[in-house]
């Protein structure tokens, strides 16, 4: 969730994300009405650095023809995140830049943008908290980021906090149109409480458009563990853990 100046929901967003780190496995698992298209898994590395901005990675171990494939984000205070892609069989590193943010990843439904977004990575877009509303009959903050012209193919993107667990249960991109384009929901049934905090272990994202949708389903969930700081190095991302 990205960071907002209001004291409520920013207690709020504090009280759900983890203090230092977590890391937790995953399956991406993309799909349409024909069933299944393709299936990746892997893990997640999260961090928070000391100055407080914050390093995500996904680095896939199945397929073995995607096994190495490895996504970082690092969050840069006042400016869009640096993104970095590591392509096996090419051997090296390449940053993601402009309208290269906002395609689809891993033949999947989410993008590198929303990947960016889902990971608490915020960028220096602008953020306002709108309206609080009912989802699945729970309240829900709700919070408004307009992203930059120039890297977003959305006009607006919505997202709603469970008010009780802290976490988000919904997130909306809107396109220019004003029509939901692309919509993340945490399935409440698989909301798990880990220590003093909630954590969804099933998301869909849905392409509203595409008339498709992908299953994140995570397990193994860990919180404050260490991290080398190789998982979160450009230079690193072709090495093994």
């Amino acid at each position: 969730v990205p960071t907002i100046s209001d004291p409520d929901v920013q207690a709020c967003i504090d009280k759900g994300t983890p203090e230092h780190s977590l890391t937790q496995n995953l399956t991406l698992r993309a799909l349409d009405d024909d069933g299944i298209k393709s299936e990746s898994s892997g893990k997640i590395y999260w961090r928070k650095e000391v100055q407080g901005s914050q390093r995500a990675t996904i680095r896939l171990e199945e397929p073995a023809s995607r096994k190495g494939l490895t996504v970082l984000v690092i969050e840069r205070e006042g400016k869009d995140p640096e993104m970095y892609l590591y392509v096996p069989e090419l051997g090296r590193t390449r940053k993601v830049t402009g309208k290269q943010v906002a395609t689809d990843m891993m033949e999947t439904d989410f993008s590198y943008e929303k990947f960016s977004h889902l990971q608490s990575i915020a960028g220096n877009s602008e953020t306002a908290r709108i309206d609080d509303q009912d989802i699945d009959g729970r309240p829900a903050y709700v919070l408004q980021t307009t992203p930059r012209e120039d890297t977003s193919i959305y006009s607006r993107i919505l997202t709603f906090v469970d008010q009780e667990q802290c976490i988000p249960v919904r997130i909306q991109f809107i396109a220019t149109n004003g029509e939901v384009r692309k919509e993340m929901v945490a399935t409440r049934e698989e909301i798990k409480q880990i220590g003093d905090r909630f954590v969804p272990h099933h998301i869909v994202m849905y392409d509203r458009e595409k008339q498709t949708r992908t299953e994140l389903i995570v397990s193994d969930v860990e919180i404050d563990v260490e991290i080398g700081d190789g998982v979160f190095s450009p230079r690193s991302m072709g090495k093994a853990l």
